[in-house]
């Protein structure tokens, strides 16, 4: 059990965030993180909020997106099937959906923890080596979504440089923005796994407090 906390002692065993704050042991101590608990909550409730309003924006583009491609591939369907003829810059505005549709949803999921990950690790590796190898894979997408950040600057750079049009009067490295957005967002998240991953490697929960009564005996 826990008899004291980091802030007494000087040694890292009992963190004070929000997400894992315990009760220290030392009701002085556990006074100081009433008082430092809601100043925290406080400070970062704007964020918070902020935060919330991105992440509706994310999933709101990804429907729409979603929705112009299903609507506007129907759309030519029934024109060139009864027209003879379709939109002529809807194809290329459908493959560009395609990519904005399919890296929105990565992003999504790296926010929720959904991504494709290896099984392994919940499978066969003992507990306490899954934290670990977490970290570890964290570690790994967060240098490669890094690497394509930079790579998908320097490319839609150089396709501003070359004045492509992607779709009808829609310039190419418009349309390929999302690219080093997307990237630079899930290395964003990938940073902030990690980061959670090795705190719980560094900073272990404590063991629960023995309770006193008749099944204790």
């Amino acid at each position: 059990p826990v008899t004291t906390c980091w802030r007494c002692s000087g040694s890292p065993t009992t963190p004070w965030l929000p997400s894992g704050a315990r009760t220290c042991s030392i009701t002085n101590c556990w006074k100081r993180y009433e008082k430092v608990l809601p100043e925290f909550n406080d400070r970062t409730r704007p964020l918070s909020r902020l935060l919330g309003r991105y992440h509706r924006l994310e999933n709101g583009a990804l429907a729409a997106a979603l929705s112009i491609m299903i609507v506007l591939a129907f759309s030519q369907i029934l024109l060139r099937n009864f027209g003879g003829t379709g939109i002529y810059w809807a194809d290329g505005l459908l493959r560009y959906l395609v990519l904005w549709i399919g890296l929105l949803g990565a992003m999504i999921a790296t926010r929720e923890r959904n991504h494709i990950s290896v099984d392994v690790t919940s499978e066969f590796l003992p507990e306490r080596w899954q934290a670990p190898v977490r970290v570890l894979t964290d570690g790994l997408a967060l240098l490669v979504c890094a690497a394509l950040t930079v790579g998908s600057v320097s490319f839609v750079v150089q396709e501003r440089a070359g004045e492509l049009m992607a779709f009808g009067k829609v310039p190419a490295w418009l349309a390929e923005i999302i690219l080093p957005v997307s990237f630079l967002v899930m290395s964003l998240r990938f940073l902030g796994h990690l980061g959670k991953d090795l705190s719980r490697v560094l900073v272990p929960p404590a063991n629960p407090a023995p309770t006193s009564g008749p099944d204790s005996d």
